[in-house]
């Protein structure tokens, strides 16, 4: 709500926001019996200060960063300590409203070291108590923070449509999210309480006061308006809860895909994950989306229920670790953090970059499917996928097998359209002159990478009767080749394989084009098997020799 009563500030304020509206009781410290912290929150950081009250007031010991168990129960009537305005059309929650409760003290606790536990609201109750009353229009719902009496009791209004039926996604759900943010100790991010007055600072910029950081704003996500309210704590909230009460170290500790794939529905939120090899799936969408892995940065995923794309609608929570991300069907934006990413742009013309680790750009067509050109850290990948431009990605996968971009030294290829046969070139400054000077010759890319620890070198032939290249690892053959066959002109050591299969080797393939005396080389076994399948005069020689792992 943005209207309501104001209720000035004592050593142990309630909430009193639009949303709140509540009055006073005692000091948190003097209600637990405990010293008071230092305050004001000079030493955090700014967006967690933000939204800490000073003294600092949390339940369990006063010690920022320490877990507690948080009892709490539903009021049957108004307690005996409770004011007039607490009293005015006091009703115990109904089963809805019970259940949205629960639901909301859950999402609070999958992000914090907060163990709630109900109990009989009989004699004091639960140190979180809640009901519902006429608040008379001035406000949707009120709260205490952390205290004795009135302390942790929550209030929403009964007089409010919105609040009869709080569900996930409603306004009346982010209402129960707000005030128990209230009753377990934050405080509202700007200058601002129901009906006039203000909060202690300090304060959010303006850029940041709204629903995209902060459930305990008053402000609407600047992107979504009234759409896509939040279901759970978003960034800022899990921060400064995480302060006060320590992490939950054990929520989403597996394998997670958190799928956002609705093209009609607009949301908002932020990721909390604790371990596992996890997954942000855009797959659905049909319209470009950012997609950002770096912790404490926002993703736009999706509509944002006015007719338009979302903007900055998904966070990932500091210190969280998610390490793949898939696309959609447009063309997307995604960025990679320090984890070893493995990143499927899908469909349209996509922008990735991996950032650090060793990252894996994944495409659903098989490596011949591919054409693509590298120039310093960016590659330009064209096919079956689109176009994509690809920045600090160290792997790129195919249907058919991986190429490792760092393993050994790139070996390139080229494909011959005059003659029908493949070139290869370990030499960069070799590809990129054929690239710019031999319109003829199409990259391929890098086919396969060489050991560097192989000690076998590779003889490469020119044939001046087809225009061709041959390549061996035998001695002997070049020594053979070099005497018998005058066509052939030695060019010396091209790169250096394995003769054997050693660990994190691979089979490269050798076939005789009959046609023109040219051989043609693969690194795939697939491949190899379609082309002695389907090309009868390549014949097929065996094994050639083994490179670097794919």
């Amino acid at each position: 709500m943005l209207n309501g009563p104001v209720f000035a500030p004592y050593l142990s304020p309630g909430c009193g926001c639009a949303q709140c509206g509540g009055s006073l009781r005692t000091d948190v410290s003097e209600a637990l019996g405990l010293s008071s912290p230092p305050g004001p929150n000079a030493n955090l950081t700014s967006y967690v200060a933000a939204l800490l009250p000073s003294g600092t007031p949390k339940w369990g010991t006063t010690t920022p960063g320490t877990a507690a168990v948080v009892t709490y129960s539903f009021m049957a009537n108004a307690p005996s300590y409770s004011d007039a305005d607490e009293q005015f059309g006091f009703a115990a929650m109904n089963d809805v409203q019970r259940a949205a409760t629960v639901q909301a003290l859950t999402a609070w606790a999958n992000v914090a070291g907060i163990t709630f536990v109900e109990v009989s609201d009989a004699g004091s109750g639960g140190f979180l108590r809640f009901g519902t009353n006429d608040q008379q229009g001035g406000s949707s719902g009120y709260a205490y923070y952390p205290g004795a009496d009135a302390g942790g009791d929550v209030y929403i209004a009964n007089d409010q449509p919105s609040n009869l039926s709080p569900t996930a996604g409603t306004y009346g759900f982010m209402t129960l999210l707000h005030e128990i943010g209230h009753a377990l100790g934050l405080k509202h991010p700007g200058n601002y309480n129901a009906g006039g007055g203000g909060t202690e600072g300090p304060y959010l910029s303006a850029g940041e006061d709204s629903y995209q950081y902060t459930v305990m704003s008053y402000n609407d996500h600047p992107s979504l308006g009234e759409n896509g309210r939040l279901t759970a704590p978003a960034l800022y909230d899990i921060a400064a809860i995480q302060y006060l009460y320590g992490a939950n170290t054990t929520a989403n500790a597996g394998n997670d895909t958190y799928a956002f794939n609705s093209t009609t529905t607009a949301f908002s939120g932020s990721i909390w994950d604790t371990a596992g090899t996890d997954t942000i799936d855009v797959s659905g969408q049909v319209t470009a989306t950012t997609i950002s892995l770096v912790a404490g940065t926002f993703s736009s995923i999706g509509p944002n229920g006015s007719g338009g794309q979302a903007q900055n609608n998904l966070s990932i929570a500091f210190g969280v670790t998610i390490e793949n991300a898939i696309g959609g069907s447009a063309s997307d934006v995604i960025t990679g953090n320090a984890a070893d990413n493995v990143i499927t742009g899908g469909l349209g013309d996509d922008t990735i970059d991996g950032g650090a680790g060793t990252d894996t750009a994944v495409f659903t067509g098989g490596r011949l499917n591919y054409v693509w050109n590298t120039a310093g850290s960016t590659i330009t990948i064209t096919g079956t996928d689109g176009r994509d431009t690809l920045t600090n990605i160290e792997i790129l996968r195919f249907d058919d097998g991986s190429i490792n971009l760092l393993a050994g030294n790139p070996v390139y290829r080229f494909y011959n359209t005059s003659a029908a046969t493949h070139f290869y070139t370990s030499s960069e400054s070799e590809r990129n002159g054929i690239i710019e000077t031999a319109p003829g010759f199409t990259y391929e890319g890098p086919s396969f990478a060489v050991l560097e620890s192989a000690e076998a070198s590779v003889w490469r032939f020119y044939s001046t009767t087809t225009a061709s290249h041959f390549y061996t690892v035998s001695n002997d053959e070049r020594d053979w080749i070099i005497a018998n066959m005058p066509t052939y002109t030695f060019e010396g050591e091209a790169y250096k394989a394995s003769l054997t299969a050693t660990d994190g080797a691979t089979p490269l393939y050798r076939f005789l084009n009959t046609q023109n005396g040219a051989h043609f080389f693969t690194a795939s076994a697939l491949e190899a098997e379609l082309v002695e399948a389907n090309v009868p005069h390549f014949n097929p020689e065996g094994i050639a020799y083994y490179v670097g792992a794919l």
